[in-house]
């Protein structure tokens, strides 16, 4: 098998309540949230996860600032940060890469796939029938949880999530985020939390392997 290559590429970060990161818990707390891209190689191959957040993050920003009550709460994207400049940081030109995966399917995930244009883009089925048959009772226009955070995908913001079992805020079902972490536990050589800012002290420069 060709030996593969994973790369962290920082895109972003925010805050959020401490709710939102820990089930009802850490309530007076704002808990930072890294914002990655990771990039996969091998001989012939480059593979995405994801593709970041738009160049204009007005309408993100509009409705997490809205909704975490207060400027904290908004997306910030540095200059280095954007991609495709972060990309190119790492010798990784957009029109080489092969695959795009997307998960969780949202606007921070999808914001330049129009850098990707000889990519095959690839989805969840679950997040996709999620988004166009949402589950009874759900309600894609206000529900938040719906084709965002899908089973597995943000099952953990951070290692806390998963080393104390303890479920991100959003989790739709607490039975799929434990089965999930258990999963990690007893599967994962090697585990990248989605919005763990320590990556970067542990992996310097973002190179996981």
């Amino acid at each position: 098998m060709p030996a593969w290559s994973v790369q962290l590429v920082k895109v972003g970060e925010s805050e959020v309540r401490g709710p939102e990161a820990f089930w009802m818990d850490r309530w007076e707390e704002w808990v930072t949230l890294f914002f990655y891209v990771l990039v996969l190689r091998s001989p012939g191959r480059t593979i995405v996860l994801n593709a970041g957040p738009p160049d204009d993050l007005s309408a993100i920003n509009r409705v997490w600032s809205g909704y975490l009550g207060g400027e904290r709460g908004a997306l910030r994207v540095a200059d280095g940060e954007r991609l495709p400049v972060a990309l190119a940081a790492h010798g990784v030109d957009a029109a080489d890469v092969d695959t795009v995966l997307l998960t969780p399917l949202t606007a921070y995930t999808t914001g330049r796939l129009d850098l990707f244009e000889r990519a095959q883009l690839c989805i969840s089925r679950a997040a996709w029938l999620d988004l166009l048959a949402p589950p009874g009772g759900a309600n894609p226009a206000v529900d938040r949880s719906i084709a965002i955070h899908e089973p597995a995908s943000d099952a953990a913001y951070r290692r806390g999530n998963v080393e104390n079992v303890h479920p991100i805020g959003l989790a739709r079902s607490l039975d799929e985020a434990h089965a999930s972490y258990a999963r990690i536990a007893h599967t994962a050589d090697i585990f990248l939390p989605g919005f763990e800012p320590g990556l970067l002290d542990e992996f310097p420069d973002g190179r996981v392997a």
